[in-house]
């Protein structure tokens, strides 16, 4: 692996395992004249955060999002990471305006523990695409929900997933939600 490889995964296998930009920066510093650092910060800071990055919204997201609001579905956010740079990422995506302020939950624990801490009422449905984690939070869910809904977004699975439990559904594309909810 080449060199900036090596400083990601250094990023990611430290303290935590997901990736945190203060930590990928300790490590180019390593790799890098220490005076390079501001210029590569910002350079990462107008990539990723920049008004271009919607362009890599996973297609139909916002199509979805908008469906399931006028549906009359509350939203709920939950990601696993660092809160600061997934809180500043879903701003700079255009995603802060489908979900209330408390309701966009970045978590550094498991997604099952947070979720075990909400009060969910009503139709339940999860969307993920790690089929071991959506079964978890289904299944945490199921216990707090009357209905229950896991969707698994996996268009590169679609075709190899033999079976999944009863309230998961398989989709290759976030358009097809609004059609799958009640």
């Amino acid at each position: 692996p080449g060199a900036m490889e090596e400083v990601f995964q250094k990023s990611v296998t430290g303290e935590v395992d997901y990736f945190l930009p203060r930590r990928f920066f300790e490590e180019l510093g390593t790799v890098v004249p220490t005076e390079d650092l501001p210029r590569a910060r910002k350079i990462f800071d107008d990539i990723v955060f920049s008004p271009h990055s919607r362009e890599y919204i996973t297609n139909g997201a916002e199509m979805m999002l908008t469906a399931t609001q006028k549906k009359g579905y509350g939203l709920i956010l939950l990601s696993y990471g660092d809160p600061e740079f997934k809180e500043q990422l879903f701003a700079s995506l255009g995603l802060k305006r489908f979900f209330l302020s408390d309701r966009m939950l970045v978590t550094a624990r498991p997604k099952v523990e947070t979720l075990r801490s909400l009060a969910l009422l009503g139709t339940v449905v999860i969307i993920d695409d790690v089929l071991p984690e959506l079964e978890t939070l289904t299944a945490q869910a199921m216990q707090q929900s009357a209905e229950v809904h896991g969707l698994l977004y996996a268009p590169a699975m679609l075709n190899s997933v033999e079976t999944l439990p009863k309230n998961i559904t398989c989709i290759s594309a976030l358009a097809e939600v609004a059609d799958l909810i009640p």
